[in-house]
């Protein structure tokens, strides 16, 4: 059924009144809060402590996939992309024979920037598998009962923090400009979601009010000075271990907040209306540029 069918059937209304939730991206730059006490939190890109070494299951088989066929009219962005990847430290060459190669997926984001995704199906395969779940809504909602004041917290390039064992070269991959490896967790392998989760867990998970999922941190408090108090922990945390947010992201202290594909208020959960409206027409909810071919 699409839309214009079911404003006729009268089972949705269409409200030309735009609700803000958290406030603009002006107002929490112009307005000083607490952020300004913490503005090296929302500068640059974080580095937790340790490493993460990808374990293999004990009949796994290295591959070294084919580099795939790349046009010419598209090389330029990627090598750009790729060599500030390289001047971050996020990756660097490879010049030694690797056992296990992949390829890339490019993908590119609304803002015009290229996200550099890791394209290994076998390394996946090959893997021992991370089981480290997020909470449910059950402990989301237990935990945030009673709260009438929220902000979300948006970590900045959340698997980037973590490092990669050194001597790792599973992470490796074919360019059209020679061979890198990730030194930094890359998007596409399948267990950095659950790092990434556990990376939250153990730097905000015991701070009570605050519930980590993934690269979101929600903060909840009964009023506003419990949930500044709140706020500045997790910013104090965050800082004590080089984890860094992104400040154009945040929903800062608010009645209700966007947060998992739901909205949440004192009353609890209720549906993202624009999540709806994007399933009843049809919508796409991935319309991102993917460059294919690498």
């Amino acid at each position: 059924m699409d839309l214009e069918s079911c404003l006729a059937l009268k089972l949705i209304t269409l409200n030309d009144t735009v609700e803000q939730i958290g406030l603009s991206i002006e107002e929490v730059q112009q307005k000083p809060t607490i952020l300004d006490d913490f503005t090296d939190v929302f500068e640059g890109l974080g580095c937790v402590e340790g490493e993460y070494n990808i374990k293999l299951k004990a009949d796994s088989h290295s591959t070294i996939q084919p580099q795939r066929n790349v046009p010419l009219r598209l090389r330029d962005k990627p090598k750009a992309t790729l060599d500030d990847l390289e001047r971050k430290d996020i990756i660097t060459k490879v010049e030694e024979p690797v056992d296990w190669v992949s390829n890339l997926v490019i993908v590119e984001k609304p803002n015009n920037t290229l996200r550099i995704c890791l394209d290994p199906p076998d390394l996946n395969q090959a893997k021992e598998w991370e089981d480290f779940k997020p909470p449910s809504f059950e402990t989301i909602s237990n935990t945030l009962n009673g709260c009438k004041v929220f902000s979300v917290v948006d970590t900045s390039n959340c698997y980037w923090h973590q490092t990669l064992a050194e001597k790792s070269f599973l992470c490796t991959f074919n360019s059209p400009f020679g061979r890198y490896r990730f030194k930094r967790m890359p998007f596409g392998i399948s267990c950095a979601s659950e790092v990434a989760q556990k990376m939250v867990e153990k730097h905000f998970g015991d701070i009570s009010g605050v519930l980590p999922v993934f690269d979101d941190i929600i903060i909840g408090g009964k009023n506003e000075q419990e949930h500044d108090l709140i706020l500045r922990k997790v910013l104090t945390r965050a800082r004590e271990h080089n984890i860094k947010f992104n400040r154009d992201k945040i929903q800062f202290r608010v009645n209700h907040v966007k947060y998992m594909g739901e909205v949440v208020s004192e009353l609890g959960f209720s549906p993202d209306p624009e999540k709806f409206l994007l399933f009843i027409t049809c919508l796409p909810l991935h319309a991102n540029k993917t460059y294919k071919g690498y």
